[in-house]
């Protein structure tokens, strides 16, 4: 299936009313290839997602946390915020 950019973002505010309205059907949410994870939002930092065929990949955002990092190359330690970002894919599709 071939869509334009207006296309896609016509069919993304779509999704996104739906899911405020709470009224996604089945279709709206089976057949992708890449799916999402809000880990953050239970309080979670990582996970190992894992690929449900017939995706081809899945991610996981973490929460963002206030953690101390080296600066530069000085020892200076200042607080930074980290999120952690998990992946997984069908090797299939990374390396054939």
């Amino acid at each position: 299936q071939s869509l334009s950019i207006l296309d896609i973002a016509r069919e993304l505010t779509r999704l996104q009313e739906a899911a405020k309205e709470g009224s996604l059907s089945e279709d709206d949410i089976t057949g992708v290839t890449f799916s999402l994870s809000n880990i953050g939002a239970i309080g979670g930092t990582y996970m190992s997602p894992i690929v449900a065929p017939p995706q081809v990949a899945i991610g996981a955002i973490g929460k963002i946390q206030r953690l101390p990092r080296f600066v530069g190359d000085s020892n200076e330690v200042e607080e930074a915020s980290i999120m952690q970002i998990s992946w997984g894919g069908d090797h299939r599709v990374v390396d054939g």
